[in-house]
């Protein structure tokens, strides 16, 4: 079957989506294969993952999220940040919102913008404790699942291909797997990291549920008290901030790279207005 539909590309430090208006509910979301297929880099649009806008009775919208395989996955911490962009342009909120997405409700909000770009905060959570494994590895889930390695070496020195497979899937994480972050101490505030992603089965050049997990271990492990940890990922820069009450929120930027159609019948947009 042909599908066509209109579409949004962007990149939020790197890590890159393909966004789509799907509050018509016709975009094929069952079909894993299709899916993989416009995020494949040779045959497709290319991206780390796809995601659907829709509507949502108790948010602004909600985010369906499609891992690069296809699948429907867990929650992006980075594709938040980009579908509330999005969703902007929709209309369907102003400089703050929230969203519904895989793990609950999730708040957002615009430190800067324009038409094409900006730096949002979006909320996250923690689901239980940092589990620590031994000195230099520790597991936490927030949002989606993540294990941490510690390191002193320069990152770039590591080759990830090796390294983060037999971790991504080792027993105690069956079955679904895990994120691997290998992570880098810089400063007292401020480390470097590198992710392989699951459903991506490579790294991504940042994650924005992984550099929360970094941030949360460090501060869990290393510095209780501070309030704001720099993260420099592949693709750019990004901070997690700790605010009161345990409120977690991830800071970054996003762009909207370029729109596009998909499909050969050439048709006016359909995107819906309020």
């Amino acid at each position: 079957m042909a599908y066509a539909f209109d579409f949004v590309k962007y990149q939020a430090a790197g890590n890159d989506f393909i966004l789509i208006d799907d509050r018509r509910l016709s975009f094929p979301l069952e079909a894993v294969d299709f899916v993989a297929r416009l995020c494949d880099r040779r045959f497709g649009i290319g991206a780390d993952g796809l995601m659907l806008i829709r509507h949502h009775v108790a948010a602004h919208f909600e985010l369906i999220y499609c891992n690069a395989d296809g699948r429907i996955g867990s929650l992006c911490g980075n594709g938040s940040r980009a579908a509330a962009h999005f969703a902007r342009s929709l209309g369907l909120c102003g400089p703050s919102g929230t969203l519904w997405a895989a793990d609950g409700l999730h708040t957002f909000s615009f430190l800067k913008e324009n038409e094409k770009e900006a730096t949002l905060c979006v909320s996250m959570r923690v689901a239980g404790e940092v589990e620590l494994i031994d000195p230099h590895n520790c597991f936490l889930d927030t949002g989606s699942p993540h294990h941490v390695v510690w390191v002193d070496e320069p990152l770039d020195k590591l080759d990830l291909a090796a390294l983060a497979p037999p971790i991504r899937f080792a027993r105690r994480y069956e079955p679904g797997g895990t994120n691997v972050n290998f992570v880098q101490p810089i400063g007292p505030k401020a480390l470097a990291i590198r992710t392989w992603e699951r459903g991506v089965e490579a790294e991504t050049l940042s994650c924005g549920t992984g550099v929360t997990a970094a941030a949360v271990a460090w501060r869990t492990l290393r510095q209780p008290q501070a309030d704001e940890i720099s993260i420099r990922t592949q693709g750019g820069q990004l901070a997690v901030h700790f605010r009161a009450e345990q409120a977690i929120e991830l800071v970054g930027p996003v762009a909207a790279v370029f729109e596009g159609r998909w499909g050969k019948t050439a048709k006016p947009d359909t995107r819906l207005s309020d």
